[in-house]
């Protein structure tokens, strides 16, 4: 039973190492999105402001 559970547990690891690696990937395109767009949002704020007060 050892055998069979380590032989399942190398047969399965490369998939869920592989999920992992995307769900984190994922993630961290959804931060840098985010942190991008609040980037161009205050960048397009501040420069409408500047040609309004101007």
């Amino acid at each position: 039973t050892y055998v069979a559970v380590t032989k399942r547990r190398a047969a399965l690891t490369p998939e869920q190492q592989t999920d992992e690696l995307i769900a984190a990937d994922s993630k961290l395109n959804y931060r840098f999105g985010r942190l991008s767009g609040a980037i161009l949002l205050a960048m397009f704020i501040g420069y409408s402001w500047l040609l309004f007060t101007s």
